[in-house]
């Protein structure tokens, strides 16, 4: 079986996106596998996760979302990049983009051709806590969402290396299951209107946008920016907003194409 491919971007992390709007969509099993054989780094074309593109009886696509491991899983930043092509595709209508995805529908907007926006819902945001490591004391943002399984924490200091943040969200998560384990976001505030984020997520949770929702939401509740944040991150910007009178946060980035391709996979190896 040989599969025509995008491979799309979005502020570091990076997608395979299969268009099967027009062909047949493959069995789940095989979906699950296409997705752990393309994604490794070393042996297939990479990437973070996999996004297989279908048309369902409603006539609006579907969107099918696989993590490197073959597991179909929601991801915010995946949403973005099949709304590009989406949109490249025709499937804009008054300038949303609404497509089927886990039993839900998605809406992102189209501001423009390259340049698109989607609601990461309500955050819950609780007061600072603090928690020691290596003998030294940190403050930190925990920040939850209601659609979204697991809890966020902001830190707001951006003078350790990559290491010492990694060693400092481990031992933060020392002791907690994987469904307890929080989602560290290293954040500076430059200004009212401008942070910089570095998340310490697992590849397998990695969502930019999630992160980027998680540091703004929490910069606003401190009073360190006001709710029209730019996010800077080490791959691109983003940029955050909060509805005053709803508390809905919305997210807007631009992804995109890096290149396309054509992956064969043999089915007689499955």
């Amino acid at each position: 079986m040989e599969l025509d491919f995008y491979k799309l971007n979005l502020c570091g992390n990076d997608f395979i996106l299969f268009n099967l709007l027009k062909g047949e969509l493959p069995s789940e099993d095989t979906r699950a596998e296409v997705a752990r054989q393309i994604s490794r780094r070393t042996e297939g074309v990479g990437s973070n996760g996999v996004i297989f593109l279908s048309e369902n009886t409603e006539s609006r696509a579907s969107v099918h979302h696989y993590n490197y491991t073959g597991t179909e899983t929601p991801s915010f930043d995946a949403y973005l990049c099949a709304s590009k092509f989406l949109f490249d595709y025709g499937f804009s209508r008054d300038g949303t983009i609404s497509f089927f995805s886990g039993g839900s529908v998605i809406t992102v907007d189209a501001i423009d051709s390259l340049t698109f926006r989607i609601s990461s819902g309500v955050p819950h945001t609780g007061n600072e806590e603090m928690i020691g490591v290596n003998g030294s004391e940190y403050m930190y943002t925990p920040v939850s969402f209601e659609q979204i399984p697991g809890a966020g924490a902001a830190f707001f200091f951006f003078n350790k290396n990559r290491k010492e943040k990694e060693e400092i969200a481990r031992l933060f998560n020392l002791g907690n299951d994987v469904s307890r384990r929080y989602r560290t976001v290293f954040t500076t505030v430059y200004s009212n209107d401008e942070i910089e984020i570095e998340p310490v997520f697992r590849r397998l949770e990695k969502d930019m946008i999630y992160a980027a929702s998680v540091a703004g939401a929490a910069s606003s509740y401190r009073s360190y920016c006001d709710n029209e944040i730019l996010v800077n991150c080490k791959g691109g910007e983003l940029f955050f907003q909060k509805n005053e009178i709803t508390n809905n946060v919305y997210i807007t980035g631009k992804p995109e194409y890096v290149f396309r391709g054509s992956y064969y996979f043999d089915e007689s190896d499955n």
